[in-house]
């Protein structure tokens, strides 16, 4: 009985940690989640973003964290090409890179180009 109530458990906690969404604010890049509070990336330590065609993302794999089949992932992950990201993923779409001061931050947003134009503006600001 409490293989598959650790198992639940698991898969509740998992599903709240699930990203949904992202935003972008002069002050900083959000990334929404399900149930639990939204991770911050402070517009300060964004360098740059981009959107990634498929060639430049290779293999990737997981280190740490959550992957299902319907397309949402959060955690550590590594790639052939990109070395070691946190990914946040809520969608099968076009992949965007933030490049910060703590490391590589792959995302999914629903306009990629408008997601980098919104973020590449911000940064425009805080010089």
């Amino acid at each position: 009985a409490i293989g598959p109530a650790v198992a639940g458990a698991f898969f509740v906690a998992s599903l709240g940690w699930s990203p949904e969404g992202v935003r972008v604010d002069r002050w900083s890049v959000v990334i929404l989640r399900r149930w639990a509070e939204p991770v911050e990336i402070p517009m300060t330590s964004v360098r740059s973003a981009e959107v990634l065609d498929g060639g430049r993302i290779g293999r990737v794999s997981k280190v740490t964290g959550f992957a299902d089949l319907r397309g949402h992932s959060w955690g550590t992950f590594r790639s052939s090409a990109l070395g070691g990201f946190r990914l946040y993923t809520w969608r099968r779409s076009c992949w965007v890179l933030l490049d910060t001061d703590e490391g590589k931050v792959v995302l999914t947003p629903e306009d990629p180009d408008r997601f980098v134009g919104e973020v590449r503006a911000a940064l425009e600001l805080r010089r």
